[in-house]
C-alpha cells in the first residue's frame, strides 16, 4: 500500500504509525516509513529519511527499478513474516509520479496485491500558508536568503489536480481521494480507510504549526545560512533552550516598583530624609522632593529593537557554540 498526502497532518499519521508498531503487528500490518527505511532490508542509500534528495536526484528509470526491487523484496519478506498489509507514507511523492508510477505498475502486474493509494487534499489557501511555514521557514528547503510567502509560492502553487491526475489516470480504481478539511480526525480517517482497528491505537499529534514567535526565531536562524537548513538544526541549538512562554511584562514590568513600594521606601527612610534636607538647607541647596508622582509614567520597551537585537545576538552565539562543539568533538576523536 502506498499513500500520499499534503499538509502537516501527514506527520501525525506517520508518527502514529511509528508509535504503534506492536499494535500494527498484531493486525498483520507493517509501516515502512517515509523512505522505506523500515523495510526488512536496506539495499539502497536513499532508504533513509535524510537521503530523500538522493532518490529524487536519480534518473526516473533507475529510481523506478530500485523502488521495484525494494517493494518486491519487502512484499515477499512480509508474507514470510505473516504480514498482509504494508504501509508506505511519503507526502512528497504527490507530483513526482515519474519516480514511482512504473514501479507501482510493475508491482501490480507481477505480484498479486491490493494496491491502495490514499491522497489527502485540503483548502488551497490554507495549504499554501501551512506549506510556506513548514518548508519556506521551518525547514528551509532552498538555497539563498529566506524567501517571503510570495517569493516562495512563486513556483510552488498547489495544483493538486494536475499533480494527482497522472496517478489517478493510471490507477483509477486504486486511488482514494480524501478531503482533509471535511473528514474530522484525519489520522483516524486514514486508519479507517486502511482497514485498521483503532481500539488500541495511541494517536500522536505531531509537527504542530509553530507559533509566530518561533517562526520569527527560525527565520533569523535560517537566514544565517545560504544553504538549505533542516528543522532539527534549530531544534538542537535555539529550540532546546527557548520555551517562548513568558512575556516582557512577566519578566521585567512585574519586577518594577508600584506606588505602594515607593511609599514604603519613603516611610522607612523618613527620618533620614529629614536630616538630609536639613543639611541641604544649611548648605543653601534646594530640598529633596521625595514625593511620589501622581501619575507614574510606565516605561515602554521598544520590542522591535529588543527582540531583533537579542535574537541576532543569541542566534549568532549559538552558531559559534555549535561550531566550537564540532571542533571539540573532532579534537577528541583525533586524540583517541
Amino acid at each position: 500500500m502506498a499513500k500520499q498526502k499534503v499538509r502537516n497532518y501527514t506527520s501525525s499519521i506517520q508518527q502514529t504509525l511509528l508509535k504503534n508498531t506492536s499494535e500494527l503487528k498484531q493486525q498483520n500490518t507493517k509501516y515502512l516509513g517515509l523512505m522505506l527505511e523500515h523495510a526488512y532490508k536496506k539495499d539502497y542509500i536513499w532508504q533513509n529519511v535524510s537521503k530523500i534528495g538522493d532518490y529524487y536526484a536519480m534518473d526516473f528509470e533507475i529510481a523506478n527499478n530500485q523502488l521495484f526491487n525494494v517493494l518486491s523484496k519487502t512484499i515477499s519478506d512480509a508474507k514470510t513474516n505473516g504480514i498482509s498489509k504494508l504501509i508506505w507514507s511519503n507526502e512528497s511523492l504527490l507530483g513526482k509520479e515519474n519516480y514511482i508510477i512504473n514501479a507501482l505498475k510493475k508491482i501490480s502486474e507481477d505480484i498479486s496485491i491490493n494496491l491502495k493509494i490514499i491522497v489527502y487534499v485540503s483548502n488551497y489557501i490554507k495549504w499554501s500558508q501551512s506549506a510556506y511555514k513548514q518548508w519556506g521557514i521551518k525547514h528551509k528547503t532552498y538555497e539563498g536568503p529566506i524567501q517571503s510567502y510570495c517569493e516562495w509560492m512563486g513556483n510552488r502553487a498547489p495544483y493538486f489536480y494536475t499533480m494527482l491526475e497522472p496517478l489517478y489516470h493510471e490507477f483509477p480504481n486504486s486511488t482514494f481521494i480524501r478531503n482533509m478539511d471535511a473528514v474530522g480526525n484525519v489520522v483516524g480517517d486514514f486508519f479507517e480507510v486502511c482497514g485498521i482497528d483503532v481500539t488500541n491505537v495511541t494517536f500522536i499529534r505531531y509537527n504542530e504549526a509553530p507559533k509566530i514567535e518561533e517562526l520569527y526565531l527560525r527565520n533569523i536562524y535560517n537566514s544565517q545560512f545560504d544553504t538549505a537548513v533542516l528543522p532539527d538544526e534549530y531544534d538542537k541549538t535555539i529550540g532546546k533552550l527557548t520555551q517562548l512562554e513568558q512575556t516582557v511584562d512577566n519578566v521585567i514590568f512585574d519586577m518594577l516598583p508600584i506606588k505602594s513600594d515607593l511609599r514604603q521606601i519613603n516611610e522607612i527612610t523618613s527620618d533620614d530624609q529629614i536630616q538630609m534636607n536639613l543639611l541641604l538647607k544649611a548648605q543653601g541647596q534646594m530640598l529633596l522632593d521625595n514625593s511620589i508622582p501622581g501619575n507614574m509614567k510606565s516605561e515602554k520597551i521598544d520590542l522591535t529593537k529588543l527582540v531583533n537585537g537579542l535574537s541576532e545576538l543569541i542566534i549568532k552565539q549559538s552558531i559559534k557554540i555549535k561550531s566550537l562543539e564540532k571542533d571539540i568533538k573532532n579534537l577528541a576523536s583525533s586524540n583517541k
